[in-house]
């Protein structure tokens, strides 16, 4: 699924699913070239961007003034959903992050902070009204 880009010179990113969760008859999947969620319906084929994770801003004086967020991994929990970013070059220290995001919505909020690398994330605990994991 190839997307423009306007940010890049080529103004054209392959895409990159990195993992995948199933809800019903709906597919989630990270994007890790396009920094998005793309939901797939198995009855039909039809695809939806469920969510876009904006660049985060780099740290260091090293490399772009922004960093992908690479979104990849994406786990139920509590009825939402919890999505690693990993971030791009130049990899900074506590800029990694879990997401949690609304599978309805795409609605999402930091949910663990501060991480350098985030590949995946193992939900140990279940959200209950009114109480948080």
């Amino acid at each position: 699924m190839p997307a423009p880009r306007p940010d890049l010179p080529d103004n054209i990113v392959s895409s990159n699913p990195f993992g995948v969760a199933v809800n019903n008859n709906l597919l989630y999947v990270p994007d890790a070239s396009l920094n998005r969620i793309w939901t797939v319906e198995l009855n039909t084929g039809a695809i939806a961007v469920l969510a876009t994770f904006a660049p985060l801003t780099n740290p260091f004086p090293l490399g772009p003034p922004a960093i992908d967020a690479v979104p990849d991994s994406i786990h139920p929990f509590g009825g939402q959903f919890l999505v690693t970013l990993l971030t791009g070059f130049p990899f900074p220290p506590d800029v990694a992050q879990v997401r949690i995001v609304d599978p309805h919505t795409g609605d999402n909020q930091p949910f663990i902070t501060g991480l350098t690398s985030a590949i995946d994330v193992l939900p140990v605990k279940t959200l209950q009204a009114g109480m948080s994991s």
